[in-house]
């Protein structure tokens, strides 16, 4: 069986200059940091990219804080609800990852020079960022990809699509698939755009012109490495949604 954790990991040192970070330790001081970084140590000690939560792992994270389960559960709870942890995939399915955990498990994967990355299609969060791969890993990945596209089009045909959370549909329409007027098939990823704009707090007039921006997240559009970057800076934006439609108008002048 191949290998998926690893031996060491790396870590930003701007890290607590993280508003979630600075927000984890006013909430629940130093026993806040201690718990989300050992969850942090053992999703890439042991899966590389997730951690399956249940009464063992919050146990064991308890014991050795010395700490209430209770307690700890409290602090995952708030850590899905700051961002720090994917909230829909811990209440759905008690699986803890998130997009960055992920992308550095992608990017410690290759520094390892291995050949696969095993991030489960149920709970895989960076889907643009897994088709920029070298072509032979993502050969390997390519069936159930298009597995996966096929099922998010037949839902999204079989059912009405939702509101967007700006309230309306934000301007924008959420169809993964589209037709532009010269009938070329147009893969977009509304929901994972959606999704992301939530986690970075963006208002709903900044976020219905970065949907006009992007053609409502097309997949292969700067938008997604914008947002990345816009990720990456943390509490250092001040306006991250200013920052995504000023870098948006200077890829879209190129």
């Amino acid at each position: 069986m191949a290998k998926t954790g690893f031996p060491f990991y790396r870590a930003e040192t701007d890290r607590f200059q993280d508003i979630r970070i600075k927000r984890l330790k006013k909430e629940f001081k130093g026993a806040g940091y201690a718990v989300y970084s050992y969850i942090l140590n053992e999703i890439y000690r042991v899966k590389g990219c997730f951690l399956e939560w249940d009464e063992s792992t919050a146990f064991d994270v308890s014991e050795y804080w010395d700490l209430k389960e209770s307690q700890v559960e409290e602090i995952v709870k708030y850590c899905c609800a700051i961002g720090l942890f994917d909230k829909g995939l811990f209440t759905n399915g008690r699986v803890i990852t998130s997009r960055a955990i992920q992308i550095r498990y992608i990017e410690m994967s290759k520094l390892a020079k291995r050949n696969s990355f095993d991030i489960p299609d149920s709970i895989c969060l960076i889907q643009e960022e897994m088709q920029k791969l070298p072509e032979k890993t993502r050969k390997l990945l390519e069936v159930s990809d298009k597995v996966e596209y096929s099922r998010e089009k037949e839902r999204k045909e079989k059912y009405p699509p939702p509101l967007s959370p700006m309230g309306g549909n934000g301007g924008c329409g959420n169809n993964l698939f589209s037709k532009d007027s010269n009938t070329n098939r147009i893969e977009r990823n509304f929901e994972g755009l959606t999704n992301r704009l939530k986690r970075l707090f963006i208002p709903p007039d900044e976020f219905n012109i970065i949907c006009q921006l992007s053609n409502n997240g097309e997949i292969g559009h700067p938008i997604w490495t914008i947002i990345q970057a816009a990720e990456r800076g943390g509490s250092r934006l001040h306006s991250p949604g200013k920052y995504i439609i000023s870098e948006l108008k200077k890829a879209i002048k190129k």
